[in-house]
């Protein structure tokens, strides 16, 4: 505010330079950074959040972030006084701070350790007692603290990965609304040239270069799949990426005939002998009506000890709550929903820790008439129907969260 007051700056200017500015800064190199990762994830096939080469994505992001702000600088430096600019940049910081304290009070102090010090030393270099050399100095300084939103975008990077770019690009945005006041001087055409030198040629390594190492791998689960009611088995490896040339030639895979009912899509699933596993079963216990309601009780285990089923209610249920080991559970659809229209093909209902308890299972439906389910239980191990297709796996892949499993589905009346 001292610093304000003391620069006499219009209205005008302070609101363009705090509002249309900073806001047209992080527009534009937000929209740049998606672009061009776009351009990225057609040639590549996917996003890796930690590929193998690091460097050429991270300059890409940071080059795309920091680039409209040396245009903006070569457009407007004569046009608007550092001072105005640096002043705006800091305004907008402030009424970022109060947005944040309002709705996000535990995420304003990274903000604050940037806005506090440079208002402070925008205060004390807008006194006139400071020759110009020196209140330069004290300017420039401001951007030390601002420069600590670039630390965050690397903090960001190394634990969110490219996937989540909205994460990231936002932190290099905030640096450049400060450093935009500073982008003057001869040398600024060419640090802009070559900002888009260092642009292009980051994005041609990213495609150049291998996505995957054995230090970063991809991620590949394999999946057996084995249907009890039409008595067949199914591969089906998953990935975010191209499948390996050399799984894809282990096994003849059909694209676009998904034969898994409780799975909308899959990207690769080839027929393999089956292992004989038994199903998992559901018995009904009680059957029940009250009023507009059938009550039923179900019991569900897994005959061959898997550690988790999933049972799989038709959408067309539309609601329904009920009861597991003394916990309520209920439909994430509304009571209003109607099976015209439903969002999924299936509710799921997923239970942990199966491999030695059975489930006993209470729901209280909306209708009266019975229905067919899908009863699926997951192991961690893979038959030996599957192994020669793991071994297809190369070095450069290995499974991840859940990992690979062997699944065992049937149809069930209830």
């Amino acid at each position: 505010m001292v610093a304000t007051v003391r620069s006499a700056v219009s209205p005008v200017h302070l609101l363009c330079s705090a509002l249309l500015l900073p806001a047209g800064l992080i527009i534009a190199g937000g929209s740049l950074v998606h672009l061009c990762f776009f351009v990225l994830e057609q040639f590549n096939g996917t996003t890796v959040s930690w590929p193998a080469h690091l460097w050429p994505f991270r300059l890409v992001l940071f080059a795309a972030a920091l680039l409209p702000m040396l245009l903006t600088g070569l457009a407007l430096a004569q046009r608007i006084t550092r001072d105005i600019m640096l002043l705006g940049a800091y305004w907008f910081l402030a009424v970022l701070c109060i947005i944040l304290r309002i709705y996000v009070p535990d995420g304003v102090s990274p903000f604050l350790v940037a806005l506090l010090p440079s208002a402070a030393l925008l205060a004390v270099a807008s006194t006139s007692m400071h020759k110009s050399a020196v209140k330069a100095a004290l300017l420039l300084l401001t951007l030390v603290f601002s420069s600590q939103f670039l630390g965050a975008a690397l903090l960001l990077e190394d634990t969110q990965g490219f996937r989540l770019l909205p994460a990231i690009w936002p932190w290099v945005s905030l640096f450049a609304v400060s450093a935009l006041a500073f982008a003057r001087g001869r040398a600024l055409r060419s640090l802009a040239i070559g900002t888009v030198t260092v642009l292009i040629g980051s994005m041609t390594s990213a495609v150049a270069l291998p996505l995957y190492s054995p230090w970063r791998p991809q991620h590949i689960n394999i999946w057996y799949l084995e249907d009890s009611v039409a008595d067949k088995a199914y591969l089906n490896p998953w990935t975010d990426g191209e499948l390996p040339e050399a799984m894809l030639a282990a096994s003849d895979f059909e694209h676009g005939q998904n034969q898994i009912p409780w799975i909308r899509s899959l990207d690769h699933l080839a027929s393999t002998d089956s292992a004989g596993f038994s199903p998992p079963t559901l018995t009904l216990e009680a059957d029940e009506r009250e009023g507009d309601y059938r009550n039923v009780r179900l019991r569900i285990r897994s005959t061959r000890g898997a550690w988790q089923i999933r049972l799989y209610l038709p959408a067309s249920l539309t609601y329904w709550e009920g009861d597991v080991a003394g916990s309520p559970i209920k439909s994430r659809r509304s009571k209003n929903a109607t099976s015209d229209d439903p969002s999924t093909d299936f509710e799921r209902l997923a239970f942990f820790g199966t491999q030695s308890s059975d489930v006993v299972l209470t729901l209280k439906l909306t209708t009266a008439e019975a229905f067919d389910a899908w009863l699926v239980d997951f192991s961690p191990t893979l038959p030996d129907e599957a192994m020669q297709f793991v071994r297809s796996r190369p070095k450069t892949a290995l499974p991840v969260h859940g990992g690979d499993a062997s699944i065992s589905y049937t149809r069930v009346r209830i």
